[in-house]
Parts: structure tokens; C-alpha cells; sequence
């Protein structure tokens, strides 16, 4: 199966990367090797699926054509799932503490109630990460998907990709950042953004495993700060978990949360949720179901093309976005949004991504072909990309091309010139390439704002104020600290939220023991 077989432009986008799901699923059903169902190329597949999970929006699809984690296993070869590590101070199979004592904390935490990690990240809009040299071409590709996702997904979320300070440290050259590396086995995250002075904040994928958008979308999704779906309080009026069928050393994986809040819907679709075979055993070479449905609902459990609806209100009620009105569509290629805005995908059409410009217009706007392809037509360029043009017989032709910062490496999957605007042309440039990249000023000193998106430095706060009908963006200095009133463990600044009403197990009231963190300075 070749990527320029595929046609989005007449409809016909999902026949051949569903006809491979469906043949898997059939498969898995039916208790076949699914490796006699994939006979075509295993990269050339992997290409149709992720652009399919790319141009469509798991909530719009029918069930049956949802991209689970189990299909993912099947086309690499797994009996199980990618997104576990036996590396130290892993928490339900993928989500990194820093420390022993993290590790316990944070299993505390969820069967204390809690949601997602207290320890969120400071500027949402601009969360630094990088890519290590061990980082495989095809899993930078599947985080460059996955934080286009995120940003035309969720109003107030955006990413850039800055340079690595050190490999064996795992320091990018800002800090706090996400170092992505592929050095270890399996999928893994750090949960929430950890304290720069201390540890460095993580995320492994692994090579034929873990390399696509939807693992890259749930593994950052704990980046974030997010746990999974199915640690609930109220799971028991929508699961059953099928104990005898889950491997005995695995059945830790499934802890649940006692008093977890329920304010939003529970979604069997959501990226953050096991599929229903995950951790399963094998009876006469079948995978047992470790979970089952207890609605009628007909959604997938642990879809991995991307994030539900429901999973973008819950990472915008963490960062304080999660009002309607930002959830308002971004306008399109011919004016601006200033604020938060979302965009959504058009299965008719080519694929759409978010855009936005160094004052801080929004755009959804067709992506355009990679370079030397071009289009006359309006388009936009994703984020590790640069947009460009070339003339070729009189007309302007707009293509993306791999930003200088962004490496060298040349991703597996396979530009898709199959899904290019109508117009494009295929010829080479005539002249030299264009090209207009865009970097964030830093922010005034308080009080003194701009509208302009900006950034502030280490030291400083990003803040903002309204005034005539917009908003304006500053940098303030943090107070001096009082020294002589300290935390007693370096994690504290992680638990600011449960300073009231919560105890770590050993160590005593949270108050207490992170002092500092808490404003309990005597």
C-alpha cells in the first residue's frame, strides 16, 4: 500500500487504512495471526494509518473505524501494549515519577482523588521541548502530529521545539522543557512538568511500538499533567474489570481512584484510556478482554487517533480554558482570531491545521504540500515547519518545508502527495525559495503590557491584563524568597494543591512537610 494511493479530494480518504482495521479487528475477533492479514508493507501502512488519524477526528468516525491501541500492537508485532516500562518509579505502566517516594505519592494521589498532576505547566502556550539524538525519525514525526493536535484541539495549548543543552543530563536548552528520547523500551512520561532544579521532565518512544500520533498524543497527554481515563471513582457504573483475565503482575495497572472527580463525562473513547485487552492473557492464543462495557455505549475503549472532545474540555479545565466561548472555531485563511479558538476537521476536504502568526492571529487553514510541491491556493504550515513559495509560470505556489531547527532526520512516513489542494503543481521552483519563519518577542516589564504573543524569562511570571477590549501580556519578577522558611523534599511545588486536607503516607501532613510550598511559614 503506497501513501500516493490514497484521495482525500473525492471522498474516498478512509477505504484502504480502514480496510486494514477492519481486517485486523476481524482478525483479532476471530482469533487469527493478524501478521496473515498484513500483507502489504509495514511502513507504507503505518503512512496511510497516521494521515488518516491525522485528517480525522475520532469523535466523528464510526466505531468501527476508531484506531485503537490493540490495532496498534497487532501491525507491530505486540502482544501487548507499548505504553508500559519496567523502568524504575513507573506508575500504571507509563507514567514516570522522579523518585521512590514520587512514585508513592502519586499513586496516593489518584486514590485520594485527584485528577490530573497538580504540578501543571506555568506558560501552556508555550511548552518547550526537544528531541534527543536517540530519537528515532519516525517518533519525532509522531510528537511534530501530536503537537499540532494538541494546538488546534485545545484553545490554550501550544508547543515549540527549542535546542537540546544535554544528552546524558536529558536538558533542553529552556527549563523546564519536555526531553523527548527514545533511548529506553516502551512508552513512558513524566507526569506533569517537573521541577527543573531537580529533574529533568521526560518522554520516551521507542521505535516500531510507540512511534505514532496517538501513543505521542497520550504520552504527552501525561506530560501535562493528565492520569488515565479509567482511574475513576465512578468506573463501576461503566466498567467491569475482568480480574482472572488480566496477568497476575499487572493487575497493579488497574488501581482505581476512590473519590476521583466526575465533573466531566466519562469516555470509553478518551486517549487516556486502556483499550479492553490491555494487560490481557492469552487463552488458545486468543487475548482476553481485561474490561467490559457496562452502558450500551458503542464507543471504542482507549481510542489512539486523538484527543475526544471530551479529553480537550478536560486539558482545558486544567489550564483555565474550558469556557464555550473558547471553544469557538478560529477563522478561516482570509481573517484572524484573536484569542482562544480551535479547529476542526473536514473529512471532505484536505487536512486542516491551526495556525498562528507572531501577533497572534489564528487561522485554520489547509495544509499546505510539502516543499517542492506547491499550491496557489491559501494554506498554512504546521508547527517544526517553515512556510514558503516558489513562481513557476507566472503564478505563486505555497508549500512547508522542515524548518532548519528541526533536524536533519528524515521521518519514515512518506510525504502524502496524494493530498494536495486542487491546483497544485508538481514542477520544481523556479527561483529560490521564500521562506517566513516567526519567533516570540519577550514581554514588557510590568506594567507595561503588549497584544503581541510573547514570552518571559526564567525568574519572571507571564501575566496579562484587559484593556479597551483585548488583552495585553507583561512579565513580572518574582517576590525574593524567604529562605529561612524551606521544604522539606524537593517534589514539594508538585503537591501545591493538596496543602489543605491531604498527608503523605510516612511523612505527615502535606502543610507540614512542604512548608515553603504551602505559606506555612511560621
Amino acid at each position: 500500500m503506497r501513501a500516493s494511493e490514497l484521495d482525500l479530494a473525492d471522498g474516498r480518504h478512509a477505504h484502504k487504512p480502514v480496510t486494514v482495521v477492519k481486517d485486523l479487528k476481524a482478525a483479532i475477533a476471530a482469533g487469527k495471526d493478524p501478521w496473515k492479514v498484513l500483507r502489504d508493507d509495514h511502513s507504507a501502512m503505518l503512512t496511510s494509518i497516521e494521515e488518516f488519524a491525522a485528517s480525522t477526528e475520532a469523535d466523528s468516525l464510526d466505531p468501527s473505524l476508531v484506531l485503537t491501541s490493540d490495532c496498534l500492537d497487532m501491525i507491530n508485532g505486540r502482544n501487548d501494549t507499548a505504553e508500559f516500562s519496567n523502568a524504575s518509579n513507573i506508575v500504571e505502566g507509563d507514567m514516570l515519577a522522579s523518585s521512590a517516594d514520587e512514585a508513592k505519592l502519586i499513586q496516593a494521589m489518584v486514590k485520594q482523588g485527584a485528577r490530573f498532576s497538580p504540578n501543571l505547566w506555568t506558560n501552556p502556550g508555550r511548552i518547550p521541548y526537544c528531541f534527543s539524538s536517540s530519537l528515532a525519525a519516525s517518533a519525532r514525526q509522531a510528537v511534530k502530529d501530536a503537537v499540532a493536535h494538541y494546538k488546534q484541539m485545545v484553545p490554550c495549548i501550544g508547543f515549540v521545539e527549542i535546542g537540546v543543552a544535554s544528552e546524558t543530563g536529558e536538558w533542553c536548552t529552556e527549563k523546564p522543557a519536555i526531553f523527548i528520547t527514545g533511548r529506553d523500551s516502551g512508552c513512558y512520561a513524566s507526569l506533569g512538568a517537573n521541577n527543573p532544579d531537580w529533574y529533568a521532565t521526560t518522554c520516551n518512544l521507542q521505535a516500531d511500538g510507540c512511534d505514532t500520533m496517538g501513543i505521542a498524543i497520550h504520552e504527552l497527554g501525561h506530560n501535562l499533567g493528565m492520569f488515565h481515563e479509567q482511574s475513576r471513582s465512578d468506573y463501576t457504573q461503566y466498567i467491569r474489570i475482568l480480574w482472572d483475565n488480566i496477568q497476575p503482575q499487572m493487575r497493579n495497572q488497574y488501581d482505581m481512584s476512590m473519590s476521583a472527580d466526575t465533573s466531566i463525562p466519562y469516555d470509553y473513547m478518551s486517549v487516556m484510556h486502556y483499550s479492553d485487552t490491555s494487560f490481557g492473557i492469552y487463552k488458545n492464543g486468543v487475548k482476553q478482554k481485561t474490561m467490559e462495557k457496562l452502558t450500551r455505549s458503542s464507543r471504542m475503549m482507549g481510542n489512539r487517533m486523538g484527543l475526544t472532545h471530551a479529553d480537550a474540555v478536560q486539558v482545558a479545565t486544567m489550564y483555565g480554558c474550558a469556557r464555550p466561548k473558547d471553544f469557538k472555531l478560529c477563522a478561516g485563511s482570509s481573517d484572524c482570531t484573536y484569542g482562544a479558538c480551535i479547529c476542526h476537521q473536514d473529512p471532505t476536504k484536505n487536512e486542516i491545521i491551526k495556525t498562528t502568526t507572531s501577533d497572534g492571529c489564528n487561522r485554520c487553514e489547509t495544509k499546505c504540500p510539502t516543499y517542492p510541491s506547491g499550491t496557489p491556493s491559501a494554506c498554512g504550515c504546521a508547527s517544526g515547519y517553515e512556510k514558503g513559495f516558489f513562481e513557476s509560470g507566472g503564478g505563486k505556489y505555497h508549500y512547508c518545508k522542515k524548518s532548519s531547527s528541526s533536524g536533519s532526520s528524515t521521518p519514515r512516513r512518506r510525504s502524502w502527495t496524494g493530498r494536495r489542494s486542487v491546483g497544485t503543481s508538481t514542477s520544481s521552483p523556479t527561483s529560490s525559495p521564500t521562506s517566513s519563519p516567526t519567533s516570540l518577542q519577550s514581554c514588557p516589564t510590568y506594567p507595561r503590557g503588549t497584544a503581541s504573543q510573547c514570552v518571559c524569562g526564567r525568574g519572571s511570571s507571564k501575566g496579562a491584563f484587559s484593556q479597551g477590549g483585548r488583552k495585553y501580556f507583561y512579565c513580572k519578577t518574582a517576590a525574593h524568597s524567604d529562605t529561612t522558611c524551606k521544604d522539606s523534599k524537593s517534589w514539594c511545588p508538585k503537591y501545591r494543591a493538596y496543602c489543605v486536607g491531604y498527608t503523605f503516607t510516612g511523612l505527615g501532613p502535606v502543610k507540614k512537610v512542604c512548608k515553603k510550598t504551602c505559606n506555612n511559614c511560621d
